[in-house]
């Protein structure tokens, strides 16, 4: 029992090194590889902080408005989810809205652009389920933030 124990904490310490920091607002978790370059790759929960250090860029997500298809429905299309960032460098601050993929003629929101950076959603967890609905506090974007 003692071995589990160590490997666990063991595999603990690995994940946080391989994972970088991590930025609390509440329960809620922000995740961002350190040392990373552009494009950067930031997971970030509503209400948490994520911060790309070597930017001096700021993330949180604001919204989530979820209206894909549900797993357990079989749908002609997967739907879209949008969701509504602050972001801030410098102490200037405003709201992008980014979501998954939609065809151009929807004029559904999909990439942004801040400053001189260009976000973009590369997933939205957890998915959405007629059987077990998500509260906004649920949601984890992951977001790709790349120069322009």
């Amino acid at each position: 029992m003692r071995e589990i124990v160590k490997l666990t904490a063991s595999v603990a310490h690995l994940a946080a090194a391989l994972f970088g920091a991590c930025a609390c607002a509440g329960s809620q978790q922000a995740e961002i590889q350190r040392g990373q370059v552009a494009p950067y790759t930031v997971t970030v929960g509503v209400a948490a902080l994520a911060t790309i250090p070597e930017e001096g860029l700021t993330i949180s997500v604001v919204a989530v408005k979820d209206d894909r298809c549900p797993v357990e429905v079989q749908c002609v299309w997967a739907g879209h989810a949008a969701v509504t960032l602050q972001v801030s460098k410098a102490g200037a601050a405003d709201e992008i809205k980014i979501g998954t993929p939609a065809p151009a003629s929807m004029k559904l929101p999909s990439e942004a652009t801040y400053g001189s950076y260009r976000f973009s959603l590369l997933s939205l967890e957890p998915s959405k389920s007629l059987s077990k609905p998500a509260i906004q506090s649920a949601y984890r974007a992951t977001v790709q933030v790349s120069k322009l």
